[in-house]
């Protein structure tokens, strides 16, 4: 974990555990969220990052990730990168992005969203890069 602004985690275990140990004026100073596949387990272990409001690049990978949990992200206005590809995740948990209007880029690679989600990334004003390989929206 790199305190100036980035958890990066790629293999299971590791230091998303150590998360909830620090403090929290250190967690609202991350900007950069990479969680590769196997480095959680349940959307559980992500309730410390619920605080990091400033986080402009989200990058959760991996069956741990779906649905249920995707409100801690709600109120990220800030995110400009949001990638769930290889995800659990379907067309619900893209409601909880409503808010992040500087949304440059969503990578849905490989997940359940499907034609609804495509509806509510017209509000993304911003949005430059979409991906969607492999999912029923593509």
């Amino acid at each position: 974990i790199k305190l100036g602004g980035t958890v990066e985690v790629y293999a299971g275990g590791g230091p998303i555990s150590e998360l909830s140990k620090l403090p929290r004026e250190s967690l609202c100073r991350l900007i950069v969220v990479r969680l590769g596949p196997d480095a959680i387990k349940s959307m559980d272990e992500l309730e410390p990052l619920k605080s990091c409001r400033m986080v402009r690049v989200l990058e959760l990978h991996g069956k741990g990730v779906g649905d249920i949990g995707m409100d801690r992200f709600r109120e990220y206005a800030a995110l400009e990168t949001l990638d769930l590809s290889d995800t659990s995740i379907a067309d619900i948990a893209m409601l909880n992005f409503a808010k992040c209007k500087n949304l440059t880029e969503l990578k849905l690679d490989r997940t359940k969203v499907s034609e609804i989600t495509m509806g509510n990334v017209k509000g993304y004003k911003q949005l430059r890069h979409l991906s969607l390989a492999n999912t029923l929206a593509s």
